[in-house]
């Protein structure tokens, strides 16, 4: 087990590092004291599979920075230019967020690679011609924060009075979506809203560039955590029921349609497994999450009623949550399973959350 502690530390000891806060950083005691909270059957079994699952989701500063760097490499000739400097000249990188959020923290390092890498001031960005737009962020998860935020900028109007929207769907100006992470299924389900809810034709006004995607889809490889109904406890049944309630009354206020329960998998969901070590070790890692995920939640105070047991859902979704197992340098997502990242009902986390 210490092996592993020290395997898992290697793979994640950067976690927050350069915030020069102690009790943020990662730790291997930290690692130590997380597992420590599980059954000591399952110690061994956990590190091993979150080892397995860290090497491919876990997403470092330097990773980042790679990603940002081949970003611009390929857009400037996908867009015909002739230098990285000539396609920065017409390009203007939104800033939508907080300053708290990951937008921010993504335009600063973004800012760094630029004059590293090329030489290039991003203050001179879009100073020669504002026609390509880029939204940078960390990862698309539910995909409500990019719904919210580009609905609201296309509907605002440019220096020249005409909206962003028109500018996009006649042509003369781009807007490209820049991703770290997206969830496949998600991210289309967010491409239907655009056409239904901003234009028909949005489909046309924008592109994808995105370092990892996540298949979410129970059709595809599945690669987050949704259990099976399998000789689940009685835990499981009436937290299972507590969220149907919470769900409906919520969809009966709002006077919308109640949504289809998506709270289990079927048993041979995915054909082929991909992304844990085993069908069999899926199965045991994803009804330890959700087990002490809601032993957590029974223990806390909090009512939130999109705090689910595996990470933050909609209130509209009948779900144990979203599930995501993906982390970056600086930021752990409150959709990814709540052992990770959420320190109410007496439990220490493995990570400790910026608060976005």
């Amino acid at each position: 087990m210490e092996q592993l502690i020290q395997e898992i530390y290697e793979l994640i000891r950067v976690y927050r590092s350069d915030e020069g806060l102690p009790n943020v950083q990662m730790t291997a005691n930290r690692i130590r004291t997380w597992i420590g909270q599980f059954d000591e059957a399952d110690k061994v079994f956990i590190l091993t599979e979150m080892k397995s699952i860290l090497e491919k989701r876990y997403c470092s500063k330097q990773k980042v920075r790679d990603f940002l760097k081949e970003a611009v490499d390929v857009l400037t000739p996908h867009y015909k230019y002739a230098s990285p400097s000539d396609f920065l000249l017409e390009t203007v990188f939104l800033d939508l967020q907080r300053p708290n959020k990951s937008q921010p923290t993504l335009l600063k390092l973004m800012k760094e690679v630029l004059q590293e890498q090329f030489q290039f001031n991003m203050d001179n960005c879009g100073t020669r011609l504002k026609k390509n737009y880029i939204y940078l962020d960390d990862v698309l998860c539910t995909g409500n924060t990019l719904f919210q935020d580009i609905r609201t900028w296309v509907n605002t109007n440019d220096s020249d009075g005409q909206s962003y929207l028109l500018k996009l769907q006649s042509g003369n100006t781009r807007l490209i979506f820049l991703y770290l992470f997206i969830h496949e299924t998600n991210y289309h389900k967010k491409r239907a809203q655009f056409r239904y809810q901003i234009a028909q034709n949005f489909d046309t006004c924008y592109i994808l560039f995105r370092k990892f995607e996540i298949e979410n889809g129970v059709t595809t490889k599945l690669e987050v955590i949704m259990p099976t109904n399998e000789n689940q406890p009685e835990i499981v049944t009436a937290y299972q029921q507590r969220i149907e309630e919470k769900v409906n009354a919520y969809c009966d206020e709002k006077k919308i349609k109640q949504p289809n329960p998506e709270f289990f998998r079927q048993p041979n969901q995915p054909t082929t497994e991909q992304f844990f070590t085993s069908s069999a070790n899926r199965k045991k890692f994803e009804n330890i999450l959700l087990h002490r995920g809601i032993r957590i939640l029974n223990s806390a105070t909090t009512n939130i009623p999109n705090l689910r047991a595996l990470g933050y859902s909609l209130p509209t979704h009948k779900n144990f949550g979203f599930g995501t197992l993906c982390i970056t340098w600086r930021n752990v997502p409150n959709n990814c399973p709540i052992v990770f990242w959420y320190s109410g009902g007496g439990f220490t986390p493995l990570f400790v959350k910026h608060q976005t």
